[in-house]
């Protein structure tokens, strides 16, 4: 598996607050996206430390298997909740900061995905996207709960808003699901580059037959093209290398 990240400011931001990192240790490889809030430069703050944290936690804890990296990779992303927690409760102007979180870990052939808030993890196969992760949002409760529709989900008021973050509690959701379907690319992302695209213009771009680098610049070109917003990450992972896919 190849994997390939970039990460872009945007075109309203005045600061990068999204943070990415892929690790390679022989079969191992973790590919995370983490998107930070909080005022000032909290949110910046949170999303490099939970990428530092969880990158420390990679190198000081070998031996990955298929058999342990479920727990592993909550006891990585805990690691780093507890981190951006205590940062934020101890110093005043990190008070209220954290992070969503997303991406996959992949151990010889098994791959799982991880997921807290609203970043995204897709696949990509047979010329379709399908969402793997569910949004922990306010917007998407509205939704489940039938009070909402799809199309309304889009330019809702309040579809910004999150019901679930890492480093604001000591407790967290975190979501973790085998990734069993078959794939031609997975494609991690933060809120930057759904907000700004549809579906349908993500798996076009995603459909043409480039490189997973030239891809990504691809992605976070056409979201600023929409508007840009917001921060923009992406991480393209490939299974195999010596094509682009399909």
């Amino acid at each position: 598996m190849i994997c390939w990240g970039r990460s872009d400011i945007g075109k309203n931001r005045k600061m990068n607050q999204d943070a990415f990192v892929i690790k390679q240790n022989g079969s191992s490889i973790l590919a995370l996206v983490c998107d930070g809030m909080g005022g000032a430069k909290a949110g910046e703050v949170a999303s490099k430390m939970a990428c530092d944290k969880i990158a420390e936690y990679f190198d000081e804890h070998p031996g990955l298997s298929v058999e342990t990296m479920e727990n592993w990779l909550y006891g990585a992303v805990m690691h780093a909740n507890d981190a951006v927690f205590a940062a934020s409760i101890n110093r005043i102007d990190y008070f209220g900061m954290g992070t969503t979180l997303v991406g996959f870990l992949k151990v010889d052939d098994k791959i799982i995905s991880v997921n807290v808030g609203d970043s995204r993890l897709y696949r990509f196969f047979d010329h379709r996207i399908a969402q793997l992760t569910v949004d922990h949002s306010l917007v998407y409760e509205l939704l489940q709960r039938g009070l909402i529709s799809e199309e309304e989900t889009k330019n809702h008021p309040q579809r910004h808003v999150l019901t679930n973050a890492l480093g604001i509690s000591k407790a967290i959701r975190i979501d973790i699901h085998p990734i069993e379907e078959p794939f031609d690319l997975l494609l991690v992302a933060s809120d930057g580059l759904h907000s700004m695209l549809q579906d349908e213009e993500i798996q076009r771009i995603l459909d043409e037959k480039e490189p997973p680098q030239a891809l990504c610049d691809r992605l976070i070109d056409a979201a600023n093209d929409a508007g840009g917003s917001d921060n923009i990450t992406v991480i393209l992972a490939t299974a195999r290398p010596e094509v682009r896919h399909g």
